[in-house]
Protein backbone atom coordinates (compact mmCIF):
# COMPACT_ATOMS: atom_id res chain seq x y z
CA UNK A 1 0.00 0.00 0.00
CA UNK A 2 1.34 3.43 -0.91
CA UNK A 3 1.77 5.80 2.01
CA UNK A 4 0.05 9.07 1.18
CA UNK A 5 -0.49 12.30 3.09
CA UNK A 6 -3.95 12.87 4.55
CA UNK A 7 -5.60 16.28 4.97
CA UNK A 8 -5.34 15.80 8.75
CA UNK A 9 -1.56 15.99 8.44
CA UNK A 10 -1.93 19.69 7.64
CA UNK A 11 -4.73 20.51 10.07
CA UNK A 12 -2.62 22.08 12.82
CA UNK A 13 -1.97 25.81 12.51
CA UNK A 14 1.80 26.35 12.70
CA UNK A 15 3.71 29.42 13.80
CA UNK A 16 4.51 32.05 11.23
CA UNK A 17 7.94 33.13 10.10
CA UNK A 18 9.15 36.12 12.13
CA UNK A 19 10.21 37.91 8.94
CA UNK A 20 9.52 36.91 5.33
CA UNK A 21 10.51 38.64 2.09
CA UNK A 22 9.07 37.62 -1.30
CA UNK A 23 10.27 39.50 -4.37
CA UNK A 24 9.73 38.97 -8.12
CA UNK A 25 12.60 37.30 -9.96
CA UNK A 26 13.58 37.88 -13.59
CA UNK A 27 16.41 36.92 -15.93
CA UNK A 28 17.98 33.53 -16.46
CA UNK A 29 16.93 30.76 -14.10
CA UNK A 30 19.39 29.83 -11.37
CA UNK A 31 19.47 27.24 -8.61
CA UNK A 32 20.36 28.18 -5.08
CA UNK A 33 19.31 28.86 -1.53
CA UNK A 34 21.48 28.88 1.58
CA UNK A 35 18.85 27.60 4.00
CA UNK A 36 19.76 26.97 7.64
CA UNK A 37 17.83 25.28 10.49
CA UNK A 38 16.07 28.60 11.21
CA UNK A 39 15.93 30.19 7.74
CA UNK A 40 14.20 29.30 4.46
CA UNK A 41 15.94 30.78 1.41
CA UNK A 42 15.19 30.21 -2.29
CA UNK A 43 16.78 32.53 -4.83
CA UNK A 44 14.70 31.53 -7.87
CA UNK A 45 11.50 29.52 -7.34
CA UNK A 46 7.93 29.32 -8.63
CA UNK A 47 4.82 28.91 -6.52
CA UNK A 48 4.40 25.40 -7.93
CA UNK A 49 7.89 24.52 -6.70
CA UNK A 50 7.13 26.06 -3.31
CA UNK A 51 4.00 23.87 -3.09
CA UNK A 52 6.13 20.82 -3.90
CA UNK A 53 8.37 21.60 -0.93
CA UNK A 54 5.62 22.67 1.46
CA UNK A 55 3.46 19.57 0.90
CA UNK A 56 6.39 17.20 0.26
CA UNK A 57 4.99 16.00 -3.07
CA UNK A 58 6.24 15.61 -6.63
CA UNK A 59 5.22 17.79 -9.56
CA UNK A 60 2.82 15.16 -10.92
CA UNK A 61 0.93 15.28 -7.58
CA UNK A 62 -0.18 18.91 -8.07
CA UNK A 63 -3.32 19.86 -10.00
CA UNK A 64 -5.11 23.11 -10.81
CA UNK A 65 -4.04 26.71 -10.67
CA UNK A 66 -3.38 29.34 -13.36
CA UNK A 67 -0.40 29.31 -15.68
CA UNK A 68 1.57 31.89 -13.66
CA UNK A 69 1.91 29.38 -10.80
CA UNK A 70 4.57 27.54 -12.83
CA UNK A 71 6.03 30.53 -14.71
CA UNK A 72 6.24 33.51 -12.33
CA UNK A 73 9.40 33.32 -10.24
CA UNK A 74 10.28 34.68 -6.83
CA UNK A 75 13.10 35.22 -4.35
CA UNK A 76 12.07 34.02 -0.89
CA UNK A 77 13.96 34.77 2.34
CA UNK A 78 12.20 33.91 5.59
CA UNK A 79 13.38 33.70 9.23
CA UNK A 80 11.78 31.18 11.59
CA UNK A 81 10.86 32.13 15.19
CA UNK A 82 13.58 29.95 16.71
CA UNK A 83 16.15 27.29 15.81
CA UNK A 84 16.53 24.45 15.11
CA UNK A 85 13.67 23.74 12.71
CA UNK A 86 13.53 20.24 11.23
CA UNK A 87 12.17 19.57 7.72
CA UNK A 88 8.58 18.89 8.85
CA UNK A 89 8.30 22.09 10.91
CA UNK A 90 9.89 24.11 8.13
CA UNK A 91 7.39 22.73 5.62
CA UNK A 92 4.56 23.74 7.97
CA UNK A 93 5.92 27.28 8.17
CA UNK A 94 6.16 27.48 4.39
CA UNK A 95 2.57 26.25 4.04
CA UNK A 96 1.45 29.05 6.36
CA UNK A 97 3.54 31.55 4.37
CA UNK A 98 1.84 30.47 1.14
CA UNK A 99 -1.57 30.85 2.76
CA UNK A 100 -0.74 34.35 4.02
CA UNK A 101 1.16 35.82 1.06
CA UNK A 102 -0.25 33.93 -1.95
CA UNK A 103 -3.77 33.42 -0.52
CA UNK A 104 -3.18 29.75 -1.33
CA UNK A 105 -6.09 27.40 -0.70
CA UNK A 106 -5.78 23.69 -1.42
CA UNK A 107 -7.37 20.35 -0.74
CA UNK A 108 -5.76 16.92 -0.58
CA UNK A 109 -7.41 14.10 -2.55
CA UNK A 110 -6.48 10.40 -2.86
CA UNK A 111 -6.23 9.08 -6.41
CA UNK A 112 -5.69 5.53 -7.67
CA UNK A 113 -2.60 5.73 -9.87
CA UNK A 114 0.13 3.65 -11.46
CA UNK A 115 3.06 3.34 -9.04
CA UNK A 116 6.34 1.45 -8.76
CA UNK A 117 7.81 -0.87 -6.12
CA UNK A 118 11.59 -0.71 -5.71
CA UNK A 119 12.81 -4.29 -5.23
CA UNK A 120 16.03 -6.35 -5.30
CA UNK A 121 16.58 -7.52 -8.88
CA UNK A 122 18.61 -10.69 -8.36
CA UNK A 123 17.15 -13.87 -6.90
CA UNK A 124 20.17 -14.44 -4.67
CA UNK A 125 19.83 -10.91 -3.28
CA UNK A 126 23.27 -9.78 -4.45
CA UNK A 127 23.54 -6.00 -4.79
CA UNK A 128 25.33 -4.04 -7.49
CA UNK A 129 28.87 -2.81 -7.01
CA UNK A 130 27.75 0.82 -6.81
CA UNK A 131 25.40 0.20 -3.85
CA UNK A 132 27.34 -0.19 -0.60
CA UNK A 133 26.46 -0.29 3.07
CA UNK A 134 27.27 2.99 4.86
CA UNK A 135 28.30 3.90 8.40
CA UNK A 136 26.76 7.36 7.89
CA UNK A 137 23.10 8.01 8.76
CA UNK A 138 22.08 11.24 7.08
CA UNK A 139 18.44 11.02 8.15
CA UNK A 140 19.51 11.08 11.81
CA UNK A 141 22.08 13.83 11.21
CA UNK A 142 19.55 16.11 9.52
CA UNK A 143 16.83 15.37 12.10
CA UNK A 144 19.17 16.30 14.97
CA UNK A 145 19.21 19.94 13.87
CA UNK A 146 22.65 20.34 15.46
CA UNK A 147 25.00 18.66 13.00
CA UNK A 148 28.37 20.03 11.99
CA UNK A 149 28.53 21.91 8.69
CA UNK A 150 30.80 19.21 7.24
CA UNK A 151 28.26 16.47 7.98
CA UNK A 152 25.40 18.53 6.58
CA UNK A 153 27.35 19.06 3.35
CA UNK A 154 27.83 15.28 3.00
CA UNK A 155 24.15 14.73 3.73
CA UNK A 156 22.61 17.01 1.11
CA UNK A 157 19.94 14.56 -0.08
CA UNK A 158 18.48 16.73 -2.79
CA UNK A 159 18.65 15.44 -6.36
CA UNK A 160 21.91 16.92 -7.64
CA UNK A 161 22.68 15.37 -11.04
CA UNK A 162 26.01 15.97 -12.71
CA UNK A 163 26.18 16.70 -16.44
CA UNK A 164 28.77 14.59 -18.21
CA UNK A 165 29.73 15.29 -21.81
CA UNK A 166 30.10 12.06 -23.79
CA UNK A 167 32.71 12.08 -26.52
CA UNK A 168 32.89 15.88 -26.46
CA UNK A 169 29.55 16.18 -28.25
CA UNK A 170 27.47 19.18 -27.11
CA UNK A 171 24.04 18.26 -25.79
CA UNK A 172 24.91 14.59 -25.22
CA UNK A 173 25.10 13.80 -21.53
CA UNK A 174 24.14 11.40 -18.78
CA UNK A 175 23.18 12.05 -15.17
CA UNK A 176 25.11 10.80 -12.16
CA UNK A 177 23.28 10.72 -8.83
CA UNK A 178 25.65 10.29 -5.86
CA UNK A 179 24.36 9.85 -2.31
CA UNK A 180 25.91 9.00 1.05
CA UNK A 181 24.29 7.59 4.18
CA UNK A 182 20.82 7.35 2.66
CA UNK A 183 18.00 4.92 3.33
CA UNK A 184 16.58 3.29 0.22
CA UNK A 185 13.16 4.75 0.98
CA UNK A 186 14.66 8.24 0.52
CA UNK A 187 16.45 7.14 -2.65
CA UNK A 188 13.12 5.89 -4.02
CA UNK A 189 11.58 9.30 -3.31
CA UNK A 190 14.38 11.08 -5.17
CA UNK A 191 13.64 9.03 -8.30
CA UNK A 192 9.89 9.70 -8.31
CA UNK A 193 9.90 12.86 -10.41
CA UNK A 194 12.18 11.18 -12.95
CA UNK A 195 9.58 8.46 -13.66
CA UNK A 196 6.52 10.58 -12.70
CA UNK A 197 5.20 7.90 -10.38
CA UNK A 198 5.26 7.24 -6.64
CA UNK A 199 7.98 4.69 -5.81
CA UNK A 200 7.71 2.57 -2.66
CA UNK A 201 10.76 0.85 -1.18
CA UNK A 202 10.01 -2.90 -1.09
CA UNK A 203 13.65 -4.06 -1.04
CA UNK A 204 13.53 -5.16 2.61
CA UNK A 205 17.02 -3.67 3.01
CA UNK A 206 17.37 -1.78 6.29
CA UNK A 207 20.09 0.65 7.25
CA UNK A 208 21.83 3.24 5.11
CA UNK A 209 23.79 3.09 1.86
CA UNK A 210 26.27 4.98 -0.29
CA UNK A 211 25.39 4.80 -3.97
CA UNK A 212 26.26 6.11 -7.40
CA UNK A 213 23.83 5.86 -10.30
CA UNK A 214 24.52 7.01 -13.88
CA UNK A 215 21.62 7.02 -16.33
CA UNK A 216 20.06 8.78 -19.32
CA UNK A 217 17.76 11.62 -18.20
CA UNK A 218 14.09 11.18 -19.00
CA UNK A 219 12.08 13.34 -16.58
CA UNK A 220 11.81 17.08 -15.94
CA UNK A 221 15.19 18.63 -15.25
CA UNK A 222 16.09 20.45 -12.05
CA UNK A 223 16.50 24.23 -12.23
CA UNK A 224 19.64 25.26 -14.11
CA UNK A 225 19.92 22.14 -16.28
CA UNK A 226 18.70 21.71 -19.87
CA UNK A 227 15.98 19.29 -20.86
CA UNK A 228 16.59 15.79 -22.24
CA UNK A 229 19.20 15.90 -25.03
CA UNK A 230 18.61 15.49 -28.74
CA UNK A 231 19.82 13.10 -30.03
CA UNK A 232 19.27 10.95 -26.95
CA UNK A 233 21.93 10.47 -24.27
CA UNK A 234 24.43 7.64 -24.57
CA UNK A 235 23.82 6.84 -20.89
CA UNK A 236 21.85 3.70 -19.96
CA UNK A 237 18.07 3.95 -19.39
CA UNK A 238 17.12 4.30 -15.73
CA UNK A 239 15.73 0.75 -15.47
CA UNK A 240 18.89 -0.75 -16.94
CA UNK A 241 21.13 1.41 -14.73
CA UNK A 242 19.27 0.38 -11.58
CA UNK A 243 19.76 -3.33 -12.31
CA UNK A 244 23.33 -3.24 -13.60
CA UNK A 245 24.79 -0.71 -11.17
CA UNK A 246 22.73 -1.16 -7.98
CA UNK A 247 21.13 -4.60 -8.32
CA UNK A 248 17.65 -3.08 -7.94
CA UNK A 249 14.62 -2.80 -10.21
CA UNK A 250 11.21 -1.11 -10.50
CA UNK A 251 8.05 -3.25 -10.63
CA UNK A 252 4.81 -1.68 -11.88
CA UNK A 253 1.84 -1.68 -9.53
CA UNK A 254 -1.08 0.56 -8.54
CA UNK A 255 -2.07 2.27 -5.33
CA UNK A 256 -3.52 5.39 -3.65
CA UNK A 257 -1.56 8.59 -4.19
CA UNK A 258 -2.23 11.94 -2.54
CA UNK A 259 -2.84 14.86 -4.93
CA UNK A 260 -2.70 18.53 -3.93
CA UNK A 261 -5.53 20.34 -5.74
CA UNK A 262 -5.06 24.12 -5.97
CA UNK A 263 -8.37 25.89 -5.38
CA UNK A 264 -7.08 29.46 -5.17
CA UNK A 265 -3.81 31.38 -5.49
CA UNK A 266 -2.95 35.06 -5.95
CA UNK A 267 0.25 36.89 -6.82
CA UNK A 268 1.81 38.27 -3.63
CA UNK A 269 1.95 42.00 -3.02
CA UNK A 270 5.48 43.45 -3.29
CA UNK A 271 7.50 43.73 -0.08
Amino acid sequence: MVVWVTPAAFAQTPDRFDVASIKPRTGERTAGGASTPDRFVRTDITLRELIRFAFNVQDFQIEGGSGWIASSRFEVNAKAPSAPYGPDRMRALVRRLLEDRFALRTRIEPREMATYDLVVARDEGRLGEKLRRSSLDCEAIIASGAAAAEDLARCDLRFRPKMTDIGGRPGIYSMTLMLQGVRLSRFATLLQNEVERIIVDRTGLNGTFDLELEFAPQGKRPVGLPGPPSPPSDGPPLGTALQEQLGLMLESTRGPVSVVVIERAELPSPD
